[in-house]
């Protein structure tokens, strides 16, 4: 884009100019015309000003004696306009599509003579032909876009595979396919840069792209990337892209689109792993080299032209035996390089940091070197790095090298020098750190002196990794104070690097298992529903590391379950369902543990109570089964046993529902049953409660043939036995209620007045506004009572205890409402009994309740508002009366109602019988209205 950008531009001045020089000479010929003298007065006094020089003034109008200078003026204009205008991206779009350049986001290594380097050209390239021959079916397959993955151990030349690669598709002979080939400039701290540059990028030609060391970047970057690339491919392009990627195994290969990795065979995997030797022979592994190369074994010419001859691609240990130096003495080398170009301590804690973290911020490098920071000598130290020297510390190349010099430079160094650079090491890029450690361990071998020093070094590793892992936790916590999306996505990518690297390590897993619970927290808070079942999987899926761990499973289910109690919250039953999945693949594993199966429990009444809201009674045989093949192993545990209750009642609302009348009494009798077995346990008695509330629904007493004398035993036995429980006794007040219908349906009002006195006594005891709102429900059913039996003395007596109550509370508009009810419920009997006055007392006392600017939003008191005057409206035609009298009193019923039914209009339409209210009275939807 730059080099376009600069030719462009050259291209536009020459143009310019030459136009420009054209036209004034013409101008001068042929027009005659003296620009300097036409302006050179007005000039004058244009530079009439104090603060220009007068030495400048013969300069500057000398300038306009000169007829070029107009035309020069408006050259650099038109430059500076046209520059302008190319510069805008749409039209570099336009440009690139045209003339399209090599990708600026590719560069070729430029330390090819260094013999350390996996990119060194010193030696030739031998070996490696069946994986050149995958390589080779990989460039000329017929797909736009293709990715593949290279991995093995360290040294086994898998860079320089890929270089070779590169380097034979760019050189070669065939002209009807010339590729665009280099390595893909990955700065971690530049990636919106680098998406750019992708985005702007179009193909002139077949390119091919190596992205080395991809297991260092984050997975979420690295799907992004190849994705980016391969849309890329796409955009109306007719060349081939290919992206080789190294150090990308099959845990790190997870994240990348798999109908984009190239597969000759449907089983094929995506990625080729690169060994030692195809076939290996003696001193062939990297321990037994490394043991030569250190001096325990002096090996002769012949063991290294055998070496050297069967070594698939030139390894780097093979290398530098070839080159007859071993790995120590090129380790000895850079450490003495550091010492001259650092300082002895310094250079040294630099070196280690670089080996065993880099690239890491230089603010880390500050507090183990602070004097080895000049970019010049850290540029001479590691020539050929891409990384910004500016912004990272490089990392130390090969770490075949690497691993030979930390424990040199461990051997070196103080205790605390040591110990203080190895936590650095770790703070800094946790997962470098122990991914460099367990290859060293992995590539000694016993019997060497610096094992010791490994052994060391393991040591200081154990505190330096408990205190990383402190700090990402300690990040974690900060996130979800500050809910930073970008810095919990990649705590989240180092987690997956952590476990793909230490599958079987269990405090690696006891990291990702707090961390996972602290995103899964996360994204509950933030309601990602998909993301969070996601992290939920993988908690469970990490619980498989702590089969005997009750804490991991209990501490995993406790999450579970908060979230699937917000789920059920918020109407997202979906995911109940998915969450008592997960559930119960834990719970399976803890048959026996009473605290997981009661959480157990818990998720499955929650899955009956969505499919009982959701009416799908196919399924609820199904989940009661579910509970009670639990609970039968748990006769005694009363936590248990409570959840039992719970589905009892549950199980008793659904038989009501489909009206399924038989099925209650053995329910009630088995709900009773529990209830006996823990007469002390205060929750079983509160369920007890519901049960029995739900008995009491006065039409099923009939259709039941039960003696309401035995149940209002059984209430008053619950009272006695909590008499202080305010819970209990709150659903005292409120089953005396339906004791209330049922009285009413079998004409025994002298039973009111009993309840009235029993509820009272309650109410007296406690002053509580609980008990309080059930005691104010409760005569709200005896006021419908009288009123509907004509019995005005008592209906007027009760309607003034209800407005007693609930002047109690003037601003809890629950207590309003049910005040507005007993209005509008007082309005109807008046109006029945032709009681015109009363009937009118009624409807002002709903208007001073409703009016009131507080519940003018209320929903619910504003419904009871309009059928208030709805009564009135109907009334009056009904009985052929005015309305006179109430618009005397400072309202009209008719305007009411419109506004009420303005203002929720959409309950009204959404409801046919309200729908049909509104069309009684004349009132019809504001758009077909001029009210």
């Amino acid at each position: 884009m730059q080099h376009r950008q600069r030719w462009i531009n050259i291209a536009l001045a020459l143009i310019i100019a030459a136009v420009c020089v054209g036209a004034s000479t013409l101008i001068q010929k042929h027009l005659n015309v003296n620009l300097a003298a036409a302006t050179k007065d007005s000039i004058k006094i244009t530079l009439q000003n104090p603060y220009i020089p007068k030495t400048w003034v013969g300069t500057i109008v000398s300038w306009f004696d000169n007829p070029f200078f107009l035309f020069s003026a408006i050259a650099l204009l038109a430059y500076m306009a046209l520059s302008n205008f190319i510069s805008k991206p749409f039209v570099q779009k336009i440009i690139g599509s045209v003339f399209p350049l090599r990708p600026s986001f590719l560069y070729w290594p430029e330390d090819m003579d260094d013999p350390s380097s996996p990119f060194s050209e010193q030696f030739s390239f031998s070996g490696r032909e069946e994986a050149h021959s995958a390589l080779r079916r990989f460039a000329g397959a017929e797909q736009s876009f293709l990715w593949y993955g290279i991995y093995g151990d360290a040294g086994m030349g898998k860079t320089r595979l890929a270089m070779e690669w590169l380097r034979q598709l760019g050189t070669q002979k065939n002209k009807s396919r010339k590729w665009d080939v280099g390595v893909l400039e990955y700065l971690a701290y530049d990636v919106k840069g680098l998406f750019e540059q992708i985005d702007d990028w179009t193909p002139r030609r077949a390119t091919a792209i190596l992205i080395d060391e991809a297991g260092n970047i984050d997975p979420d970057t690295r799907q992004m990337l190849i994705q980016k690339l391969a849309d890329a491919a796409r955009r109306k392009n007719r060349h081939p892209v290919r992206v080789l990627l190294t150090d990308i195994g099959p845990s790190f290969a997870v994240a990348l689109p798999p109908a984009l990795g190239w597969q000759e065979e449907e089983d094929d995997p995506t990625l080729m792993r690169i060994r030692a030797n195809e076939q290996p022979v003696d001193y062939a592994t990297i321990g037994h080299v490394a043991a030569v190369t250190a001096g325990q074994e002096t090996p002769d010419e012949t063991q290294i032209e055998t070496w050297k001859k069967q070594a698939q691609g030139n390894p780097l240990v093979f290398i530098t035996l070839a080159r007859g130096e071993s790995l120590r003495s090129v380790a000895e080398k850079a450490i003495r390089r550091a010492e001259e170009m650092f300082g002895t301590t310094q250079g040294k804690k630099m070196l280690l940091l670089s080996c065993m973290a880099g690239p890491v911020e230089h603010q880390f490098r500050k507090r183990v070197a602070p004097d080895a920071g000049d970019r010049r000598q850290l540029l001479n130290f590691f020539p050929g790095r891409r990384t910004d020297i500016r912004e990272f510390l490089p990392a130390f190349k090969p770490e075949l090298v690497a691993q030979e010099m930390v424990p040199m430079i461990l051997n070196d160094l103080t205790v605390a020098d040591s110990e203080e650079t190895v936590r650095t090491a770790f703070e800094a890029n946790i997962i470098t750190a122990r991914r460099f450690v367990r290859n060293l361990r992995d590539n000694m071998i016993d019997g060497l002196p610096e094992m010791l020093q490994t052994e060391y070094l393991a040591s200081l590793t154990d505190e330096a990794h408990t205190s990383a892992l402190e700090q990402i936790q300690q990040t974690f916590e900060r996130i979800m104070t500050t809910q930073d999306d970008l810095r919990m996505e990649e705590l989240t990518a180092t987690l997956i690097d952590l476990t793909a690297d230490w599958p079987e390590d269990n405090t690696i897993q006891s990291l990702n298992f707090r961390g996972t619970q602290h995103i899964a927290r996360y994204h509950l808070e933030k309601e990602h529903w998909p993301v969070l079942i996601e992290q939920l999987e993988k908690l469970v899926q990490i619980t498989v590391h702590f089969p005997e761990s009750l804490e991991t499973h209990t501490s995993c289910i406790y999450d579970l379950q908060n979230a699937q109690y917000v789920a059920f919250v918020k109407d997202k039953y979906k995911y109940i369902h998915m969450i008592d999945r997960l559930i119960a693949r834990i719970a399976y594993s803890f048959a026996s543990e009473a605290g997981v199966q009661y959480m157990h429990l818990v998720s499955i009444l929650r899955v009956y109570k969505t499919q009982l809201l959701n009416q799908e009674w196919e399924k609820l045989a199904d989940t009661a089964n579910r509970l009670k093949d639990i609970v039968v192993h748990f006769p005694d545990d009363e936590s248990i046993q409570y959840q039992h209750a719970m589905m009892i009642t549950y199980m008793m609302q659904a038989s009501l529902e489909q009206k399924e009348w038989e099925h209650l009494i053995p329910l009630k009798k088995q709900l009773t049953e529990i209830a006996k077995q823990f007469p002390n346990n205060r929750d079983i008695q509160l369920v007890r409660f519901m049960g029995l509330a739900l008995i009491l629904n006065c039409v099923l007493i009939a259709v039941l043939s039960l003696d309401p004398s035995e149940l209002n035993e059984e209430i008053e036995e619950l009272r006695r036995a909590f008499p202080e429980d305010i819970n209990i006794n709150h659903n005292y007040v409120t089953a005396k209620g339906e004791m209330v219908k049922y009285y009413e349906m079998t004409g025994d009002y002298n039973k009111f007045d009993t309840i009235l006195q029993d509820i009272n006594t309650v109410r007296e005891q406690f002053n509580h506004e609980l008990i309080d709102f059930a005691y104010l429900c409760t005569i709200n059913n005896m006021q419908h009572a009288f009123g509907d039996h004509n019995q005005w003395d008592n209906m007027k007596r009760i309607e003034q205890l209800i407005t007693d109550a609930a002047e109690e509370y003037p601003d809890n508009p629950q207590f309003q409402y049910q005040l507005a009810k007993s209005s509008v419920c007082a309005s109807k009997h008046y109006r029945d009994g032709q009681m015109w006055d009363q009937m009118q007392i009624a409807c002002i006392r709903l208007e001073r309740t409703a009016s009131r600017p507080e519940f003018l939003q209320n929903k619910d008191i504003q419904i009871m508002r309009f059928f208030g005057n709805y009564d009135i409206i109907i009334t009056a035609h009904r009985y052929d009366l005015t309305l006179t009298k109430y618009k005397a009193e400072g309202y009209d019923p008719f305007t009411i109602c419109q506004t009420v039914f303005n203002n929720f209009q959409g309950v009204f339409l959404n409801d046919p019988k309200l729908l049909q209210y509104v069309s009684n009275i004349g009132l019809v939807a504001p758009e077909h209205s001029s009210v």
